[in-house]
């Protein structure tokens, strides 16, 4: 019997786990005899990207490496020196060729993302670093760019992580992600300086720009998510910008000092038809003679748990700009929180068109306005917030619903709040409800000024405004109802409508009331024909009248007087409602009106 024995060979394939390696740059290294280690680096960053693994960490000493577009293509840490990122340098090595796309004309991108989670670390990247090329050109296109689907091998690429990255010098971007369904960017502790086209930050899809530091460029940071972009809350938070404005050379110029473009510091730019929500919040935007047209704070279709928060905003010799723009949420609103914004000349402080409802508001709460030299020549010039239904530089036409109250203080404009129709064909209604500001609307020309919509101004302090405090004009209509309206040199509310508004409990910085024909003794600010406004609030605490009872035939009377009583008030002693003796001046503490000997009940007004 023949016995055969059979031999299977089995190989298993054991799991083996990778552990991420740190691998080494230099300038003093070698692409032929390195091994990437720290003690025989390899040269160039792309040689070091190539030769990596997933997860690697690429180390880049000091030195200046002309290197461009390093395509990186897997998960990787690519880090410089993280005390000191100005000593290590990527330049570009040849001239690029300065046109409006990312990828075409002899493009020099720096950094090249092909890959998810990839993040880029204390570094500086400097298009004018190569000394051989030529003089003061800014020879990258972009510092650091995706490569997005229109391109060969392009993708979607999540995750990308920059961190205290140095930019100077770029042509057409700073940082540029795109497509819109990116998720996961975030931009943090980088400086961009000097980008000669277009955008410090350009960051498609959802992700953040946090404590950032951008000077000199057409556009700071720009937001642009669409329909694609996946959930989640864009913030473009602590960033600083200065001189975000036109110059020779950006976009939309077109000689001779004519531009074309409006700059702005940071645009929220939604390109879907669904508002969603931004945050913009503790950003500084600093323009100083420069950035004429600008704009500070842009969003267009945010809604209605957006936010914009504790940002100071100062646009100071420049015209023509506007703070905050919010734009186009159509019955969303948002919330325009403690914000303070200086703007001067024809600027514009906070301007709001075709956004809010009753449902869903604008609120514009704690914000802190001041004008400088401010000059009027059309609307939205010189004003501290103004409310319209068209856009002031387009053909856009919605109607709002904003609501201005808890604190908001605006001073120094030409005309403190402005409720403007700008559309004679298709008037859509505005509403804005001025409510509970007593930290005041004064020092402006107008304090609230409106030629159309429907106001509640009630709560607030309107005072010391140069012309008037109130006026209404055209077909606007207003409830105007305890409010204090003193001080303003001509008329506390001026009503030229033909129709009669309740103006109602409000002080008129004098008890006798306002003065109008009808109460020729008030001495408070004057008001118009078309004005009901008795009762008026006296501005007097009412205080409990002392004495009376009953006193013996022959005896001196009693004293009747008052538990306390304000400065600066005269108290009128009456008998069964006509008075008696003379006026009392208040002493801030108790007062007498002598002893009486009639008869009656006695009151005091």
């Amino acid at each position: 019997i023949s016995i055969q024995a059979v031999i299977f060979l089995v190989t298993l394939l054991i799991p083996v786990m990778c552990l991420a390696m740190d691998r080494y740059v230099s300038t003093t290294g070698s692409n032929i005899t390195g091994d990437g280690t720290v003690a025989n680096p390899w040269q160039t960053i792309q040689f070091a990207v190539t030769n990596s693994l997933a997860g690697d960490v690429i180390h880049i000493a000091a030195g200046t490496y002309m290197e461009s577009n390093i395509t990186v293509d897997k998960t990787l840490s690519i880090t410089g020196n993280p005390s000191n990122r100005e000593s290590v340098i990527v330049a570009p090595v040849a001239e690029d060729g300065n046109a409006d796309n990312p990828f075409g004309n002899n493009a020099q991108n720096g950094f090249v993302i092909k890959a998810h989670d990839i993040t880029i670390s204390n570094l500086t990247l400097n298009g004018r670093g190569n000394p051989g090329l030529t003089y003061e050109k800014n020879n990258f296109r972009a510092a650091i760019i995706t490569l997005d689907p229109s391109q060969a091998e392009g993708g979607v690429w999540n995750n990308l992580h920059i961190s205290n990255v140095l930019i100077k010098y770029a042509y057409r971007r700073g940082i540029s992600v795109f497509p819109r369904n990116v998720t996961g960017t975030l931009i943090e502790n980088c400086s961009i300086d000097h980008i000669a086209f277009n955008h410090a930050i350009y960051l498609a899809g959802q992700g953040s720009a946090l404590n950032n530091v951008i000077n000199y460029c057409f556009q700071g940071i720009v937001l642009n998510p669409d329909a694609t972009t996946p959930a989640g809350v864009i913030k473009a938070n602590g960033n600083i910008l200065t001189n975000i404005g036109n110059f020779p050379g950006c976009w939309g110029d077109l000689g001779s000092g004519n531009y074309l473009g409006q700059p702005r510091g940071i645009q929220f730019d939604n390109a879907s038809g669904t508002p969603r929500a931004v945050e913009i919040s503790n950003n500084q935007i600093t323009n100083l003679n420069f950035g004429s047209d600008a704009v500070g704070i842009y969003t267009r279709r945010a809604d209605e748990n957006s936010l914009i928060e504790n940002n100071n905003i100062t646009f100071l010799l420049c015209n023509g700009a506007e703070g905050i723009l919010v734009g186009w949420s159509y019955a969303n609103g948002c919330m325009v929180r403690n914000n303070t914004l200086i703007v001067s000349g024809t600027s514009c402080g906070i301007s709001i068109f075709g956004s809010g409802s009753v449902e869903k508001p604008v609120y514009l709460e704690g914000n802190t306005l001041f004008g400088v030299n401010p000059l009027y020549t059309q609307t939205g010039e010189g004003t501290g917030v103004v409310v319209s239904n068209k856009y002031l530089n387009g053909t856009d036409v919605y109607e709002s619903y904003v609501i201005i109250r808890d604190n908001n203080s605006i001073t120094g404009f030409v005309r403190g709040i402005d409720v403007v129709n700008m559309s004679l064909t298709d008037p859509r209604p505005l509403t804005v409800e001025v409510i509970d500001n007593p930290s005041s609307i004064e020092g402006n020309t107008y304090g609230i000024i409106a030629n159309f919509g429907d106001l509640i101004i009630t709560g607030n302090r309107i005072a010391s405004n140069s012309n008037c405090g109130i006026a209404l004009t055209g077909s606007a209509t207003a409830l105007i109802q305890n409010n204090e309206i003193s001080n303003n040199q001509y008329w506390g509310l001026n009503n030229a409508t033909g129709s009669t508004t309740d103006a109602t409990n409000n002080w008129w910085g004098a008890c006798s009331g306002p003065y109008h024909a009808t109460n020729p003794t008030g001495t408070g600010n004057p008001v118009s024909d078309n004005v009901s406004f008795i009762p008026w609030n006296t501005g007097v605490t009412a205080y409990t009248v002392t004495g009376g009872g009953i006193y013996c035939e022959g005896g001196l009377g009693l004293a009747v007087g008052l538990a306390n009583s304000q400065q600066s008030v005269n108290y009128q002693l009456y008998r069964n409602g006509t008075p008696t003796g003379n006026p009392v001046p208040g002493t801030g503490s108790s007062i007498s009106f002598g002893l009486q000997l009639e008869a009656g009940t006695y009151t005091v007004a």
